[in-house]
């Protein structure tokens, strides 16, 4: 995912400032918004897969996901983390497995999308105070993460990323105000 992901946010920046931004929020409401219905599907269609024998993925499926992800990061300058979790749910893996795998794409990602946006308008005194309280966060959630069954912990999460990805779809596409206009 990594390696697919990589590429995309270098597209997304250099064609983030031809993409107008109401354009951007109804692209990218629609997108967190279908991740959060096949999120909700999978769940409530979960105790037929259960019974029945897994899936193989598609090879090209965490692909996909990686560079919708890509995109989201060079053009919005967003984590990304939506479609690399919700990816990694609905191929199958649990709440834990899926935050390590997105944690370290997202790293990768981040470093090629600060590159490209160092010349742009990084509101840095928040951005100081977001990226230490995500390094909390990144070094202390596995500790507490340790301590859970992952079974339960993905039973309980994965609908709750789905509603939340549904509700951020909505919002982003709400969030238009007179997309006619085009100001």
């Amino acid at each position: 995912m990594l390696l697919s992901a990589l590429p995309a946010v270098v597209i997304g920046s250099l064609i983030a400032p031809f993409i107008h931004k109401n354009i951007f929020n109804i692209l990218i409401g629609v997108i967190l918004a279908f991740l959060g219905i096949q999120i909700f599907i999978q769940v409530l269609k979960r105790k037929k897969m259960d019974k029945e024998k897994k899936k193989e993925i598609h090879p090209f499926v965490p692909v996909i996901y990686a560079i919708i992800s890509g995109l989201m990061v060079g053009i919005g300058g967003l984590s990304g983390g939506g479609p690399i979790v919700a990816g990694l749910l609905i191929m199958g893996l649990d709440m834990v497995a899926a935050s390590a795998t997105s944690s370290f794409i997202l790293v990768g990602m981040t470093f090629v999308g600060i590159i490209f946006h160092l010349s742009g308008n990084i509101d840095w005194v928040n951005g100081i105070g977001l990226m230490i309280g995500s390094l909390v966060g990144a070094f202390s959630a596995p500790i507490f993460l340790s301590h859970i069954n992952t079974n339960k912990l993905t039973k309980i999460v994965k609908p709750i990323m789905g509603i939340l990805l549904f509700i951020m779809g909505i919002a982003n596409i709400l969030d238009f105000k007179n997309i006619i206009q085009f100001k």
